[in-house]
């Protein structure tokens, strides 16, 4: 657990770095996915497609459970598990405050929940050109 002001802000900027760096290779992906070309047009199944689509959604998943963590992190900050120390008070590390920076992975989860419904149509709308269909008959 982290005790210090200073290294929680250490942690919440690395782990906000890695919370982009998975969301936009989600994006990535899923962009891929949704514009592949494939070779033989005429095949009913695509490998590449699947694999796409599966590398979109494990990225995805790893995102949004790595901004859960984040979130509950930033909660346990706020209610005083994390405290500030005195080692660092040359840095003013006192009066540190995290409430500018719990912002960030809920406006991510946001994009993150945007990009699961895009890719979640791209597959129903890929699935439907290639005859497949579902539900009711």
């Amino acid at each position: 657990m982290l005790k210090d002001g200073w290294q929680f802000l250490m942690y919440s900027h690395t782990a906000l770095r890695n919370l982009g760096l998975f969301t936009s290779l989600a994006i990535a992906a899923t962009t891929g996915a949704l514009s592949f070309k494939p070779v033989r047009p005429k095949a009913t199944v695509h490998v590449g497609h699947l694999i796409l689509y599966g590398v979109a959604v494990m990225l995805l998943v790893v995102a949004v459970r790595l901004n859960l963590a984040i979130q509950n992190n930033f909660d346990a900050q706020r209610y005083g598990e994390i405290q500030a120390s005195e080692e660092h008070d040359q840095e003013s590390s006192k009066g540190l405050k995290f409430d500018h920076l719990r912002f960030i992975p809920r406006m991510v989860l946001v994009v993150q929940m945007a990009l699961a419904f895009v890719l979640a149509y791209g597959l129903v709308s890929k699935l439907r050109s290639l005859g497949i269909r579902y539900g009711k008959k």
